[in-house]
């Protein structure tokens, strides 16, 4: 059987499009890194905010891939409710698109911060911001070096 007919009743099984099965990610809900590259990086207009879950791969390798997993859904779910425009680009890093604004895009960080902290799912999260994909990934950086679960900020002239 070709994977095109697999795919096709792998939709009609789930009842879900194709785009969904092919563009979302399974486990978290989050759009896919091949979303991000077809379709993601030409969205204009947004700002971004960069986010990596301290202490996965600690919790993954003392707990087991399932416990990994099911944080990882439940930090899809939260990511979610805040930015339905979220891609998760691999492992434990997502980058979610939202309004152009600095003090909009830190108060998205702090919300989803909190958030994580109050479920208790035995991680945290750094988050950056930034005016473009490579400046919130740079700040993301930045907080892990300050100390991890904080927001960090792209320097930037547009900001």
């Amino acid at each position: 059987m070709s994977l095109l007919v697999s795919l096709a009743r792998e939709c009609v099984r789930r009842r879900v499009s194709p785009v969904r099965l092919v563009a979302r990610d399974p486990l978290t809900g989050a759009w896919n890194r091949l979303a991000w590259d077809v379709w993601g990086k030409r969205i204009r207009g947004v700002g971004y905010v960069a986010f990596d879950l301290d202490g996965f791969k600690e919790l993954n390798d003392e707990r087991g891939h399932a416990a990994g997993d099911r944080v990882l859904r439940q930090v899809g779910e939260i990511l979610l409710r805040h930015t339905p425009r979220t891609f998760r680009l691999g492992g434990d890093e997502f980058l979610s698109l939202g309004p152009a604004s600095a003090p909009a895009l830190r108060r998205i960080g702090r919300e989803v911060i909190e958030e994580i902290e109050a479920a208790d799912l035995g991680v945290t999260t750094s988050v950056g911001i930034g005016p473009n994909p490579e400046g919130a990934d740079a700040a993301l950086y930045a907080a892990k070096r300050l100390g991890k679960n904080r927001i960090s900020h792209a320097i930037d002239r547009a900001w």
